[in-house]
């Protein structure tokens, strides 16, 4: 029996709706939260980090701890929209297709 591989463009676009699941459902519950409170409450990936309770990150370069900080306070929204955007290239690349 063989087995069915879903190639490059169903990985690709199976990523891609993945990343618009994360970004839609992100940004539906940040736009309750505004209805609701009424202002934009952001949710930084530092808000995962610490709901895992893991301790943040020091590093004893300047310069890389202000990389963590940033990469630490980075929305988790626009990081499913980074992963929407890598499965669509992904996907067109399956295809043949370029931008």
């Amino acid at each position: 029996m063989a087995t069915k591989s879903i190639g490059t463009k169903g990985f690709g676009s199976r990523i891609f709706y993945c990343g618009m699941l994360l970004v839609s459902g992100m940004l539906a519950y940040q736009s309750w939260l505004w209805l609701r409170l009424g202002k934009w409450v952001l949710f930084p990936i530092s808000t995962l980090w610490n709901a895992a309770s893991a301790s943040r990150p020091h590093a004893s370069l300047l310069g890389v701890q202000a990389i963590l900080d940033w990469a630490l306070d980075f929305p988790i929204s626009g990081v499913g929209f980074l992963v929407a955007v890598f499965g669509l290239c992904v996907a067109l690349y399956g295809t043949g297709r370029t931008f």
